[in-house]
């Protein structure tokens, strides 16, 4: 198993010698910013060199990379449940997938050795982890992973990262409640220092603004995160309150409990969030995980011009939110 406070050297070594052998295959993309209602989104839209690497990172049908994973990809042994492997195909520098070795439906929720192997992370990188809960989340894999890249999420060097101040554990109940964001105080420590475009949906944060699209968040404290045995299980506690101020509930699948519709869940020391997904598409645009942190993703000119036209908040306030009920679902618990 990894060392403690080894995992970014790593990665880092892991990922020159991967370029090296040409086993990480990043993807071209040009990177612009987009002003939207308080916050610099990052636009990465891929380069006309790149579109067979692109559909190779979209996964073969009936290929699961993960089962084995390529060695020259694993970064280390998280847990006897969880392996860190790069991303093929990464867009963004740094990104990791925190893959689970025996074969677990990517729908199933989150476990208590997920939330560990996500705990263990967080505690090594200082960056935001984010889990696509299904197909319309997101999630190109079926196999469960979970991922982990370092901010800002764009290209170019990391500036200097300095600790943020600890802030109270605050689990804010209820679908989409009026207050359900910490006071600018609480955050403005969180983030300083962070740099301004490092995640950009924390501009709206560091406001003590409200997030514009239908969402469940809580305050972490980041001190959580120096007690690693103790940090899995309060994740996993404030997963199940935040899938149930979503929205969100417990429903029997054919392999385990899921949820009963796709979401998001965005983390880092400082905060999670769950966003319930009622679209995976807008005019075509893709929306993962990434996209409620402010960094989108457009496959050619003309998804980046239904972007601009229509606003980038506007496409998260469209694709976000619990769909009306079309069936049956037998609730668990």
């Amino acid at each position: 198993m990894i060392a403690p406070g080894t995992l970014a050297a790593e990665a880092a070594a892991r990922r020159r010698s991967s370029l090296a052998s040409g086993a990480l295959q990043p993807i071209v993309a040009d990177e612009e910013r987009i002003e939207d209602e308080g916050v610099s989104f990052v636009l990465h839209r891929v380069s006309g060199r790149d579109p067979k690497r692109l559909a190779a990172a979209a996964g073969a049908k009936g290929v699961n990379p993960f089962l084995p994973p390529d060695p020259a990809l694993v970064v280390a042994e998280l847990s006897p449940t969880h392996l860190a492997v790069l991303n093929k195909f990464p867009v963004l520098d740094d990104h990791l997938l925190l893959v689970t070795r025996a074969y677990v439906d990517q729908e199933v929720l989150l476990d208590a050795a997920d939330c560990a192997a996500l705990a263990l992370g967080l505690a090594e990188i200082d960056g935001l982890a984010f889990y696509n809960g299904g197909r319309m989340a997101g999630a190109s894999q079926p196999h469960k992973h979970m991922q982990l890249v370092r901010p800002p999420l764009q290209g170019g060097r990391r500036p200097p990262r300095s600790e943020p101040e600890a802030s109270e554990v605050q689990l804010q109940g209820g679908r989409r409640p009026p207050r359900s964001e910490p006071e600018a105080s609480e955050v403005e420590a969180a983030v300083d220092g962070a740099g301004a475009f490092a995640i950009p949906m924390e501009a709206r944060l560091r406001g003590g603004d409200a997030l514009p699209f239908a969402h469940a968040f809580t305050a972490l404290d980041p001190a959580l995160f120096e007690r690693r045995d103790a940090a899995g299980p309060l994740l996993l506690d404030a997963y199940y309150a935040l899938l149930a101020a979503a929205g969100l509930h417990v429903v029997a699948g054919p392999d385990g409990p899921r949820a009963s519709a796709p979401y998001n869940l965005l983390a880092t020391r400082r905060w999670m969030f769950v966003v319930p997904r009622r679209a995976g598409r807008f005019e075509g645009l893709a929306v993962n995980a990434l996209g409620f942190a402010g960094s989108l993703f457009a496959r050619g000119d003309a998804e980046r011009e239904a972007l601009v036209r229509c606003g980038p908040m506007n496409v998260l306030r469209a694709v976000a939110g619990v769909a009306p009920a079309t069936g049956s679902a037998k609730a668990v618990g």
